[in-house]
C-alpha cells in the first residue's frame, strides 16, 4: 500500500505529529516470518504548537523490520532536514521476547550525521561497537539493563572523542497501592 499521508494525529490530540507527504509501506507475508516495509521519498512533521512553515522534513527514510515477535530485524536509513540544520541516520537492531514476557534488544550499528548550513563541517556520533538492552516486568516489578558501550564523536575538526559508559540498571517496584 501507498500514497499520500495528510495531516495524520499519530500521537493523540496532546502530543500529536502531523505527517505530510508520499509514503509507500508494505507486508509481504511468509509462513511464519512477515516483513514490513516504510518507504518514504519525503514526510513533513510538525510537533503539536510548532510553526507548520518549519517541520521536520524526512526524506529518503526506509526502514524494513521483519521476524516475528520473538525474533525481530530492524534495518533503518534516513535523512532529515529541519531549518538550517540536515541530519543523516543509518541503524541496525535486534530484539527477541522470551518465554518469560522479558525482551532483549541489541543496537547492532547506528551513526547519526549532522551539519548546519550556516557553519561547514560535519559532526558525526557513531556507535563502534552493540550496545545490548534488556527489559523485564513481572508483576509490579520493572528492569532495564544496559550493556556496557560507547559512542565516539567526530567534527570539522581533526581528533575523535569517546564518552563510554559502565553497565547500568535501572528498576522499579511499584506497591499495591499504585504508588511508586
Amino acid at each position: 500500500a501507498g500514497g499520500r499521508a495528510e495531516r495524520i494525529d499519530i500521537l493523540g490530540p496532546s502530543t500529536s505529529r502531523v505527517i505530510d507527504g508520499d509514503y509507500t509501506s508494505c507486508r509481504r507475508d511468509g509462513a511464519d516470518k512477515p516483513d514490513w516495509v516504510l518507504s518514504a521519498r519525503q514526510l513533513d512533521l510538525v510537533t503539536a504548537g510548532a510553526d507548520p512553515a518549519l517541520p521536520w522534513r524526512l526524506h529518503a527514510l526506509q526502514a524494513d523490520l521483519s521476524g516475528t515477535l520473538r525474533t525481530l530485524t530492524l534495518n533503518a536509513t534516513a535523512q532529515a532536514a529541519h531549518g538550517n540544520h540536515q541530519f543523516g541516520f543509518n541503524g541496525q537492531a535486534q530484539a527477541a521476547r522470551a518465554k518469560d514476557g522479558s525482551w532483549q534488544a541489541r543496537l547492532d550499528s547506528a551513526q547519526l550525521s549532522a551539519q548546519d548550513s550556516l557553519h561547514p563541517g560535519l559532526w558525526t556520533l557513531q556507535l563502534p561497537s552493540a550496545m545490548e538492552l534488556n527489559w523485564q516486568q513481572q508483576g509490579n516489578y520493572r528492569s532495564l539493563q544496559l550493556s556496557p558501550g560507547s559512542v565516539q564523536l567526530s567534527g570539522p575538526i581533526a581528533g575523535l572523542a569517546k564518552l563510554s559508559w559502565q553497565q547500568a540498571q535501572w528498576s522499579q517496584q511499584q506497591h499495591p497501592s499504585g504508588s511508586v
